[in-house]
């Protein structure tokens, strides 16, 4: 039975694979315009060239680009189906060592046989192409050049003879196309085409690890707007319809750093041109899809972006080479390009690939004196690929335990960068969750499954669920917490947090979080795993929490936290309810501060909840003092013109248990351009402090004042845990009572957690022995550290009409490099005499570069522009410090480097040709270079030479040029220069001293130099006294010696002083000092002896009074002709303070400073007057005066004067008053300013009532030679509040006396009652008042009656403005109720320019279900309407009907569902204008005994199939396959009665034409033991009929073949069976 079943299975096979042709269309629809003529069975041929440059216009000397061409042919197959077919294909670049000529591309071979290769099928709407269709799978970048040649060839307008602008898809996406009928011939018309396409959707591709959540909010500015883009094209149409030509530009301007058409800019020009027409031949009448496949897929017109990679282990492994030899001393300036160079081409690697070069880069054969650097770059490179093959690679490498440690928390920190991971990614990093040594992946984990979920279906998803499953195992049944999972439930809890998507965990969450018994953080980390769950999930427990008073405030407040991630009217009304009864102020004070807040934010993301609470008054009792108290800051700003904005949120939470605060949190997010992004979270919790604190340093605390100090001088080797547990016995406390936590968060990811509990975890556990410390210093180290990291990778990806994709792309890497070595013996530091020995080097680089390109891929080859920017370090530092039994110090510093490159900053440009770069050196003219260095003296002095250097191209003289810096390459560096041969810096310093005598010595020098550097000071003080001082220096040797007697009354002084030991100074000096009372007097006096001169004797008299007065003088003698004097006086008092000074060089010609300041005070008032006075012996130049009053609430004055410091004089009036009445308060102000410059007067008053604020300003300004005017402003503010009315009604003007033009009135009014809101406002400017161009006018009016079941509204509008043409009328209505919504809003503008809409929705349902809808559209003449009516006719019937009015398009579906028992019918009707009705029918039985199914279209198609199956005795199929030109039948039947076994096959695949066309198998086999076997097996086709027939009876067999009725093959024999 098993063979014959073999052998039927394996003719149905053979049946089966004959040739299956579907005659479907790729057309849908098929229009009856006919505005072109292209003829059925005709082949259109066309010449087609497209070429793409790059450039920087007005800087670069050279372009880059691209060129296709190829020729095209249209084969009509009908009216609305055509195929597109490509030859001759032909891709050329430019010559990188030419780039003005165009050369084949490597590769062009492949790139033509990929476009070539098949056909493509389109459905052609009369000009309109609405949709491509494809048989085979092809590339995607072969669609979207060829989506290029047919975006040429469209045409949407509806007449030829008339401009129309329509929405139209094309390669560019959805945009708004502008068609202008530009000429009309005899025999053909020209078309233009043009589209902004700044407006256009569907377009850009981005690709960045940013991550945020969008938000809406009227702003021109949606998206980054980098590029500026026009698309121009012109068709040639003859009259008989045919495309004659296209020819189509377009450029794209990177805006930033370009001015008008300069800048970094692509043009692409399109052309394609008629050739011919001919009848097609047989292939290429058909659609394509009947010669390729029975299925076919349909695609888009718009492009579709794709990231092939293009990377190899091969290339991978070059790049690595290329890092062993760069890195091979130090980092490079390049050493940032390679990096990232291998980060790009490892992204397309599978996962074998990268084990592979991972295994070979750890062996010691690959790069061997380098090998440890070049493993750690690979390393580097893995987390930053995020693809599914590096996540694979760093889940086994951590498994496996090859990667652990600090690395492996980096990699597993990566994973939250992930902005768009898959299901394989996820499944390739769920073995790190089953582990139980990787508990800090969860967070990573988690992290991948928030982004996938955010824009994937999750709940029922089993890969999400098993990943959610096993994060909820480490919790366990029940949420039971004791010491020894503690950690793993807080860190699994916070991971579902993380995940968000956890509904299956919810339970789960439930019980932690529920459990009073549970520790308060596990209860906390449970309802903070709500941060990022979905609306729909409840939050009743989290509720129920918060308005439980008897919980702890802490946790009351994070359910309120996590009860406001959904805000609604019924959650905010119950949390005010819980306000109103609130007794905890920890928690009132919170809620409040947080409410309040949220009515003042300027967070896009929170105007919904803002809406919601500003129609709610909170009670203000809970505004407590902040720093007792939980309380919620936030302080943001966004300005809605530019879509940017920030905003920072901290909380400050107390627990009623704890005098200090439990946990504190801020959170900083910006808003850019309809994306909110959560930049940073950090945020802890500590609890216990407050018992620690008190237990070791309260008023009966371990440690007193004195313990403290004798704790903080205990020997530094033995720091441990023994003294803290002496304490814990004592006071019956443990340290363990200390227990906190610490989180940070990245684009609202949970990167970072970490707890501790007790000093032990801070500690680890572990006594701090700093002797073993040092005892390991004083060995010699050796110290390597690299790290690469990835910082910046976004790009911006363009469809250009080419086809080809414009990446604007910028990727940033940096490398830093530490290499050191050495020892430090510190081991006799703490000698009585210590002694230290420090001896190594230390030699860091780092360096970081930035690309930024603009580029066409060509996928074969790429063209572009590069700007590159490098930034580099790399310097040494070598040398030895000994100390000598803390007496002799020295230090010495190598210097075996020449050049030392502190700081180097450069930008350079390329062009890009294929895989090669040339460097272009832009705007050469003008270029600038500034060297500043620190001069030979200072060479002289150290050795050492530090220069700065900055080269750029000065560009502003170029009026086409582009801004900086795309103007040219720019460096800039800091440079250290050896200028001498000095090995090294040696420094000296040395202090003896017993009970007769001090040395010291201090010294410094450059051994080996050319210039003598050497510097010493030597001193000598004796107890007799004697002072010894000896100086060498490079250019002068001095010695001292001098002797001090005297008392504290007077004291003498006598010394000589000998340079270069020849010229002999001495000096001799006398110092007296006197005091009667306060009085001090001093009278010093010096006299220096030089040889060959007159002496120099210094005399002076100085009397102080203690906080009163200063008097000095100073006379010296023998420096010029006449003696110099100089006098200072100060005093002091009460009411004033002064100070004058003079010097004389001359007698009678004194140069002198005054100053004083008189301060007059009185209890309400204070007056202070200033004076200042500078002299020369012959005038006065510098003259201040004037006084500045004060009096509180009533006064402030300001009146100075500045005089012959300038031309004319300076003077500054300032006076403000303010008058407080009964009924108003005014406030006045007068200022007048008289300078050189400006002058000017003005006046203010204004007057706040009770309901009305005035306000007056007046200003007079002359600015002489340039402008003089005359500005006035008025305004009277009324306004009045009740609880239910409110009214402001407003007048106000602004006048220029000369510049009317800039003169405005505005009038307003506001009013507001129960159930009607009132505005009008009135803006006019200019000169004219009356002007009525010259108003903008605005009036609404809303009668309203709202309500959560029931709500009416009314709403008229007018805004007119007749300068613009703008007049917009609103009128519109809604109400609802629980059965109907009824609403409709018109707009109109312009000259019958109007648009409308409405929306009704009633519920009907009784018995039954029954539901209508309505929703219409009408702009201008065009309607759009879509009514559905649902009805359940009874328990087994439904209907629905559809009717839509698109712009005159009517179509209509009725649908209709039958249900009895396992069975399902449905059937649907459709008709459409100008088509042909569809009617649908569909049959499903799931009774598996009698299993059916049936469809049907039309009369046409159907399908059928079915089964009956009775246990070991029946198998029967059946299949019916229908249409217009073949039906396909087949039956298959299995039977068994007793020993009969009976199969029969037929299949029909022409039953309606020819029934002889079948395959019939027929077979029966009687099976009663093995020696009695009959079978019987016939095959009919309309080739051959054969029959066989088997028969054994015991020992005798008989076999016969019959062909056609005639034996051919008979065969009998004896079987016998022999015992072995």
């Amino acid at each position: 039975m098993g063979h014959t079943f073999i052998l039927l299975l394996a003719l149905v096979a053979s049946t089966l694979a004959g040739p299956i042709i579907n005659t479907g269309s790729c057309s849908t629809r098929c229009t009856e315009t006919k505005k072109f003529g292209y003829e059925t069975g005709k082949t259109y041929e066309y010449d087609y060239t497209t070429d793409v440059d790059t450039t920087v216009q007005g800087a670069s000397e050279e372009k880059a680009g691209v060129q296709l061409t190829a020729k095209v042919y249209i084969d009509v197959v009908s009216k609305c189906e055509m195929n597109l077919r490509l030859g001759n294909v032909r891709l050329l670049e430019s010559d990188p060592k030419a780039p003005e000529t165009k050369i084949d591309a490597d590769k062009s071979g492949e790139f033509r046989t990929n476009l070539e290769k098949s056909p493509l099928a389109f459905s052609f709407q009369d000009g309109r192409i609405e949709e491509l269709c494809t048989s085979i799978p092809e590339k995607t970048w072969v669609l979207n050049i060829k989506r290029g040649i047919l975006s040429a060839v469209q045409n949407s307008m509806d007449d030829l003879t008339q401009d129309q602008t329509v929405q139209e898809t094309d390669i560019t996406g959805e945009c708004k196309a502008a068609y202008t009928v530009s000429s009309n011939g005899w025999y053909s018309r020209t078309i233009k085409k043009s589209k902004d396409l700044l407006g256009c959707t569907d377009r850009h591709g981005y690709n960045t690890m940013m991550q945020g959540t969008p938000y809406k909010i009227q702003s021109e500015i949606q998206s980054l707007p980098l590029i500026k883009g026009t698309h121009e094209c012109s068709q040639d149409i003859s009259k008989a319809g045919i495309l004659q030509s296209s020819v189509c530009e377009e450029e794209h301007v990177l805006r930033p750093f370009s001015r008008e058409s300069s800048g970094a800019i692509t043009k692409t020009k399109q052309t394609l041109k008629y050739v011919t027409e001919r009848v097609s031949s047989s292939s290429s009448r058909e659609p394509v899809y009947l010669y390729y496949s029975f299925h076919w897929t349909p695609v888009p017109l718009t492009f579709v972006h794709s990231n092939d990679g293009r990377g190899t282990i091969r290339d991978v492994m070059s790049k690595l080479n290329e890092i062993c030899v760069s890195t091979s001393d130090s980092v490079k300036p390049d050493t940032p390009l390679l990096f990232s160079g291998l980060v790009r081409l490892m992204k397309a690697l599978e996962s074998d690939d990268l084990e592979q070069i991972y295994r070979k880069v750890k062996g010691t054969r690959f790069c061997a004196s380098n090998q440890k650097r070049v493993e750690k770059f690979f390393l580097d490179a893995v987390p930053m690929l995020g693809t599914k093959a590096s996540l694979r690679l760093i889940t086994n490498l951590i498994n496996k335990k090859e990667v652990r440690g600090i690395e492996a928390n980096m990699w597993l920190t990566t994973l939250s960068f992930i902005k768009d991971p898959t299901k394989e990614m996820l499944n390739e990093v769920k073995p790190l969750i089953s582990s139980e040594d990787n508990e800090e992946a969860m967070l990573g984990v988690s992290s991948l499954v928030y982004a996938y979920c955010k824009t994937k279906e999750c709940e029922n998803d089993v890969d999400i669920a098993s990943i959610v499953a096993s994060i909820e195992d480490k919790i366990g049944v029940g949420c039971y917490v004791d010491k020894n999972n503690l950690g793993k439930v807080i860190r699994s809890l916070r991971s579902l947090g993380n995940a968000g998507f956890v509904s299956n965990a919810i339970r789960t969450i439930s019980n932690c979080m529920t459990k009073r018994e549970n520790p308060t953080e596990v209860r906390l980390s449970a309802i903070q795993a709500f941060r990022r769950m979905p609306c729909a999930i409840s939050r009743d427990d989290v509720m129920a929490i918060f308005r439980n008073k008897d919980e702890d405030s802490e946790l009351r407040i994070a359910s309120y936290q996590a009860l406001m991630t959904c805000p609604s009217d019924n959650v905010l009304s119950r949390v005010r309810n819980v306000l109103e009864s609130e007794e905890v102020n920890q928690v009132g004070s919170y809620v409040w501060s947080h409410l309040t807040n949220l009515m003042e934010t300027s967070s896009p993301l929170k105007q919904e909840i803002k809406n919601i609470i500003n129609d709610q008054a909170l009670k203000k009792e809970f505004d407590l003092e902040k720093l007792k108290y939980s309380r919620n800051y936030e302080g943001s700003f966004f300005l809605e013109k530019l879509n940017t904005g920030a905003s920072i949120d901290s909380n400050v939470v107390w627990s009623s248990k704890s005098f200090l605060p439990r946990s504190a949190m801020t959170n900083i997010t910006f808003d850019l351009f309809g994306h909110s992004v959560n930049l940073l979270e950090i945020g802890g919790r500590m609890e216990g402090l407050e018992y620690f604190l008190e237990s070791y340093f309260g008023p009966n605390g371990y440690f007193q004042e004195n313990d403290v100090k004798e704790v903080t001088k205990q020997n530094i080797k033995g720091i441990s845990n023994t003294k803290m547990e002496d304490i814990d016995r004592q006071f019956d406390t443990e340290s363990d009572s200390l227990k906190g936590d610490l989180y940070m968060r990245v684009f609202g990811n949970e990167l970072l957690f970490t707890r501790f509990t007790g000093l032990s975890d801070i500690t680890d556990g572990k006594s701090i022995n700093i002797l073993d410390i040092l005892t390991a210093l004083a060995k010699k180290q050796e110290y390597s550290f690299t790290q690469s990291y990835v910082f910046l990778d976004s790009s911006v990806i363009i469809p250009t009409m080419a086809g080809f994709p414009l990446n604007l792309t910028i990727d940033g890497s940096a490398t830093v490099d530490l290499r050191a070595s050495g020892k430090m013996d510190l081991t006799k530091i703490t000698d009585r005499s210590p002694s230290l020995s420090l001896d190594g080097y230390m030699k860091p680089s780092g360096a970081v570069q930035i690309n930024s390109m603009m580029s066409v891929d060509a996928f074969v080859t790429k063209s572009g522009m590069k700007m590159v920017s490098t930034m580099h370090s790399s310097s040494s530092l070598e040398g030895h410090v000994e100390l000598k039994n803390g007496k002799v110090l020295s230090a010495q510093i190598k210097t075996p480097f020449d050049k030392m490159e502190v700081f180097n900053v450069k930008t350079a440009f390329f062009t890009v040709h294929r895989e090669s770069e040339r460097e272009q050196k832009m705007i050469t003219a003008n270029r600038q270079t500034k060297k500043v260095c620190s001069g030979d003296k200072l060479a002289k002095i150290t050795g050492l030479e530090l220069c700065a250097e900055l080269q750029y191209p000065n560009a502003s003289l170029v009026a086409d040029a582009p801004y900086f810096p795309m103007t040219g390459p720019v460096s800039a560096g800091l440079t250290l220069l050896k200028r001498d041969t000095h090995e090294s810096y040696n420094m000296e310093y040395k202090f003896v001293k017993d009970k007769q005598e001090a040395r010291a010595r201090v010294a410094f020098s450059t051994p080996g130099s050319k210039v003598d550097r050497e510097l010493s000071f030597d001193c000598l003080v004796r107890s007799d006294p004697l002072l010894e001082i000896s100086m060498i220096s490079p250019w002068k040797r001095v010695s001292v010696r001098g002797a001090l007697v005297g008392d504290n009354q007077q004291k003498q002084v006598a010394g000589r002083i000998v340079i270069d030991d020849k010229d002999e100074y001495s000096v001799t000096g006398e110092w007296i000092r006197t005091r009667k009372g306060q009085l001090y007097t001093y009278n010093p006096y010096i006299e220096i002896i030089i040889p060959n001169k007159e002496n120099i004797r210094l005399s002076s008299s100085v009397e102080y009074v203690v906080g009163k007065s200063f008097n000095g003088e100073l006379t010296v003698k023998g420096l010029s002709k006449q003696p110099i004097q100089s006098k200072v006086n100060l005093i002091s008092k009460k009411a004033m303070s002064s100070m004058k000074t003079s010097i004389s060089f001359e007698p009678g010609k004194d140069y002198s400073f005054e100053s004083r300041l008189q301060n007059t005070q009185t209890k309400k008032a204070t007056k202070l007057m200033p004076y200042l006075s500078i002299r020369t012996p012959k005038e006065e130049v510098t003259a201040l005066g004037g006084s500045m009053e004060y009096k509180s609430g009533s006064l402030i004055l300001v009146d100075i004067t500045l005089d012959r410091l300038l031309d004319k004089t300076v003077k500054v009036f300032t006076k403000l008053t303010r008058t407080l009445r009964k009924s108003n308060a005014r406030y006045q102000s007068k200022v007048d300013i008289r300078t050189p410059l400006l002058r000017a007067k003005g006046t203010s008053n204004i007057v706040l009532q009770k309901t009305a604020v005035i306000t007056r300003v007046n200003l007079d300004y002359v600015i002489p030679r340039i402008s003089r005017d005359k500005i006035t402003v008025n305004s009277k503010i009324n306004y009045g509040f009740t609880k239910s009315v409110w009214s402001l009604a407003g007048k106000g003007s602004l006048t220029f006396k000369k510049n009317g033009d800039y003169n405005v009135v505005i009038n307003t009014d506001m009013n507001n009652k129960a159930r009607l809101t009132k505005v009008n406002f009135d803006l006019r400017y200019g000169a004219k008042p009356k002007d009525e161009n010259k108003r903008i006018f605005v009036t609404s009016l809303v009668r309203h009656e709202l309500g959560w079941k029931k709500s009416e509204l009314d709403i008229t509008g007018d805004i007119r403005h007749l300068a613009l043409g703008l007049d917009l009328k609103l009128k519109g209505k809604h109400s609802h109720n629980p059965k109907s919504i009824n609403s409709n809003f018109g707009l109109s503008y312009g000259k019958k320019q109007s648009v409308s809409a409405a929306l009704v929705m009633k519920n009907k349902s009784k018995k039954f279900t029954s539901l209508t809808g309505d929703v219409s559209l009408k702009w201008n003449d065009k309607d759009f309407s879509i009514a559905n009516n649902f009805e359940q006719k009874n328990k087994r019937r439904y209907t629905n009907e559809l009717i839509s009015n698109i712009a005159g398009h009517k179509t209509k579906v009725v649908s209709d569902l039958k249900l009895s028992n396992e069975e399902y019918d449905v059937s649907t009707d459709i008709s459409m204008s100008g088509q042909k009705p569809v009617h649908l029918e569909a049959l499903l039985n799931l009774d598996p005994r009698n299993f059916r199914v049936k469809s049907r279209l039309n009369n046409d198609y159907s399908v059928e199939f079915g089964s009956q199956y009775k246990k070991a005795a029946l198998l029967r199929l059946s299949g019916d396959v229908s249409v217009p030109s073949r039906r396909v039948k087949g039956e298959f039947e299995a039977k068994k009665k007793g020993p009969i076994y009976v199969g029969h096959l037929d299949i029909q695949w022409d039953a309606n034409a020819d029934k002889d066309k079948h395959i019939f198998v027929d077979t029966q086999l009687t099976y009663n033991t093995i020696k009695d076997i009959d079978a019987i097996l016939v095959f009919k086709s309309p080739l051959q009929n054969n029959k066989i027939n088997i028969n054994r009876k015991n020992e005798n067999a008989h076999f016969d073949i019959k062909s056609d009725g005639k034996e051919q093959l008979s065969v009998d024999a004896t079987l016998k069976t022999e015992k072995w």
